[in-house]
């Protein structure tokens, strides 16, 4: 469901211009974001989210996975 509904097929804009509810849980989707910031930095920024969003949204994505891999990896190897 996440490449599904992740943004290949259609922008932002366009999902929360049918609904609202769509498009803010849109945003929780990482590859949604990941192809809005592709979208906005080659094709212009004009229609797409803002980059420093996009990237700065990316980075959280990011911090929030790697935290939750290291700590399920902690667990798992059962470090002191």
């Amino acid at each position: 469901p996440l490449f599904m509904l992740g943004g290949y097929f259609y922008t932002w804009k366009s999902i929360y211009s049918l609904n609202h509810i769509a498009g803010l849980v849109n945003l929780a989707n990482p590859i949604m974001i990941a192809a809005e910031s592709i979208r906005g930095a080659v094709l212009g920024p004009k229609g797409y989210l803002p980059f420093w969003f996009t990237i700065l949204a990316l980075y959280i994505f990011m911090f929030i996975f790697a935290s939750i891999g290291i700590l399920k990896i902690k667990k798992r190897l059962d470090c002191v």
